[in-house]
C-alpha cells in the first residue's frame, strides 16, 4: 500500500504502527476477509511497486500503462506493507 508522508493516515501509523485491512466480496454470496497487523515502511521505488501491482491485476500491457500514473519521483510518498498476525474470514 501507499500513502502521503504529510497525510493523517502515515502520521497515525508512525506513532502506532498497526492497522486492519477488510476486503469484500461485493456480489452474492457476501464475504470478507479482514488482516490485522503491524505496518512497516518498504523501501522499493513508487513506480516499482505499483507495476507490480498492476501487472498482476491488469496484465502486462494494461499493468505498465497504469503504472506510468506513479513516478519514482512523485515527492511524499511512502509504500508500506501490513504483516498479518491474525486474519479472519467472513462468510
Amino acid at each position: 500500500m501507499f500513502t502521503g508522508t504529510k497525510t493523517t493516515k502515515w502520521r497515525n501509523l508512525t506513532q502506532f504502527p498497526y492497522a486492519s485491512l477488510c476486503v469484500d466480496k461485493r456480489e452474492i454470496p457476501y464475504r470478507s476477509t479482514m488482516l490485522q497487523g503491524k505496518v512497516e515502511e518498504i523501501r522499493i521505488p513508487l513506480h516499482d511497486f505499483v507495476l507490480e501491482m498492476a501487472t498482476r491485476y491488469y496484465g502486462p500491457k494494461e499493468g505498465k500503462n497504469f503504472a506510468h500514473q506513479y513516478p519514482d519521483d512523485k515527492e511524499n510518498v511512502v509504500v508500506f506493507k501490513l504483516t498479518p498476525e491474525k486474519i479472519t474470514d467472513i462468510f
